[in-house]
């Protein structure tokens, strides 16, 4: 597998990733309204652009050349946080989920962080990945996100 920071002018291929992982992911959970929502709200090119320039950083993850999965993190403080990782669902279960939380562990601990905390919908089924690598459930949110939509959440945390 090559691992490659991904750039402003590499979004497209975090763009086409994002309709196939996210949609595979939520597609039992969300509506087909707040799934558009939620694509165009975290993934338009001026989305993309903002967080990056607001200091997440994204890692593209290829395998034998392609485009398998994605990260971004952000240190806030102490704190690293997890805003995005997802794997194209056709490589789910081979390790590569496994080498990507290991790189956001090795980020993090690289930029002094203490703790990596992430959100993750309550219905999502990688929560047990995500506690089979060391998070905790440490509390519950539901923040609105517009046009109507919330995002219903546990916040997971990993001590460094």
């Amino acid at each position: 597998m090559e691992e490659i920071s991904c750039h402003p002018f590499e979004i497209s291929q975090i763009q086409r990733l994002a309709q196939i992982c996210f949609r595979d992911t939520y597609k039992a959970i969300l509506s087909p309204t707040q799934m558009e929502y939620m694509i165009d709200w975290m993934y338009s090119d001026s989305s993309l652009k903002r967080q990056i320039t607001e200091g997440c950083v994204y890692t593209l993850f290829q395998k034998n050349n392609t485009d398998v999965g994605y990260i971004s993190v952000q240190k806030i403080g102490d704190v690293c946080h997890l805003h995005k990782i997802y794997l194209d669902p056709k490589e789910h279960k081979n390790g590569i989920g496994k080498v990507m939380m290991n790189c956001v562990k090795s980020w993090a601990t690289q930029n002094y962080c203490k703790t990596i905390i992430l959100n993750v919908n309550r219905f999502n089924k990688t929560i047990g990945f995500y506690q089979k690598m060391g998070f905790v459930v440490i509390r519950q949110e539901d923040n609105e996100i517009g046009n109507g939509f919330y995002m219903n959440d546990f916040v997971m945390e990993f001590v460094c």
